[in-house]
C-alpha cells in the first residue's frame, strides 16, 4: 500500500510545479489530478492503522496506547504545521510534501521486521 501511495503521490506532485522545477514535468488535466489525489489519500491513508502497529511493535514493551498516542500526536503536530503555510507558498509544501513520502517510503522498508509482542507470546 505504501508503495501505490508513494507513486500515485509522486504523479500528482510531478503533476504541478515545484519549487525545482517551474512547470509540470507530467500532462496534468483536473481528471489525473482527482485520480492521483484519490490514489494516494486511499493508499496512504490505508497505512495508518499499520504503521500504528508498527509503532507498537518497535516500541514493545511500552504500553500500546502510549504508543498510539504519542504517533498519533506526531501526527498531527505534522499535519497542523501545514496550516500555517500561506496559500502563496503551496508549491513549498508539495516539494515538503513529497520529500516526507519519498524519505518515509524508504526509511520504513530498511527497518528489520522484529515481532517481540508475539515472540514473549510464544515463549510463554
Amino acid at each position: 500500500f505504501l508503495v501505490f501511495g508513494s507513486l500515485f503521490f509522486m504523479w500528482f506532485a510531478l503533476s504541478i510545479p515545484s519549487p525545482f522545477w517551474s512547470e509540470e514535468l507530467l500532462p496534468q488535466s483536473f481528471l489525473t489530478l482527482l485520480i492521483a489525489v484519490t490514489g494516494a489519500g486511499f493508499f496512504l491513508g490505508c497505512t495508518n492503522p499499520l504503521f500504528i502497529e508498527f509503532g507498537v511493535e518497535l516500541t514493545y514493551p511500552i504500553p500500546e496506547t502510549a504508543s498510539t498516542v504519542l504517533i498519533t500526536l506526531c501526527n498531527n503536530i505534522g499535519t497542523m504545521s501545514f496550516l500555517f503555510i500561506p496559500p502563496e507558498k503551496n508549491q513549498v509544501m508539495t516539494a515538503t510534501m513529497f520529500i516526507i513520502v519519498v524519505i518515509t517510503t524508504i526509511t520504513t522498508t530498511r527497518i528489520p521486521e522484529h515481532y517481540r509482542r508475539a515472540e514473549l507470546s510464544y515463549t510463554k
